[in-house]
């Protein structure tokens, strides 16, 4: 029985097929035995590359081997500058303005409606990246800044709790002030 029934099996038959008597069952056999496993990995691979290309996640995104198929990780896509980090900046520039306008058509319509919103306000879209970025790896990095002096404390927390300056610098300097309390 043939691998695959789309592969080209060629069969062996003796000169003298109609001579053989009693090994007529025994004729046909299969020459190549081999499995041929690095041609068909090599294929997989190759249709992966072709996909993830076409939906804009660049070639080498996936990859097949004796695990299964497995990802590339945040910090490979954007080490390697690669396709997908590239098509998803190029989104996000778009999708940016539309967000924007989209926001503001909305404001609009809520004003006309009869509801009281400010028709300039400052619309901030902030695209959040933890899928593609290792935000726990750079996270444990501005831990380590402050803890070494490199980034103050303020700055963390502005940095990943979204808070302005004051806030932070106010929340910091309560921090410390129950921490001397306790002591």
């Amino acid at each position: 029985m043939a691998f695959d029934p789309e592969d080209a099996v060629f069969y062996s038959l003796p000169e003298d097929y109609s001579a053989a008597g009693e090994e007529k069952d025994r004729l046909i056999h299969e020459i190549n035995m081999d499995l041929r496993t690095d041609e068909h990995q090599k294929a997989i691979n190759d249709d992966l590359n072709y996909l993830s290309a076409r939906i804009g996640f660049g070639t080498d995104y996936y990859e097949f081997n004796h695990v299964g198929v497995q990802a590339k990780t945040a910090t490979e896509v954007i080490s390697e500058n690669s396709d997908l980090y590239r098509t998803i900046r190029k989104h996000e520039i778009v999708l940016n303005d539309v967000l924007k306008e989209l926001v503001k058509i909305i404001i609009r319509l809520g004003i006309t409606a009869g509801n009281v919103l400010k028709e300039d306000a400052e619309v901030i879209v902030d695209f959040d990246d933890s899928i593609i970025e290792d935000k726990t790896a750079e996270r444990k990095q501005d831990q380590a800044d402050v803890a070494m002096g490199a980034m103050q404390l303020w700055e963390y927390r502005a940095k990943w709790y979204s808070e302005d300056e004051k806030t932070a610098k106010a929340a910091v300097a309560s921090a410390v002030q129950a921490e001397d309390v306790i002591k």
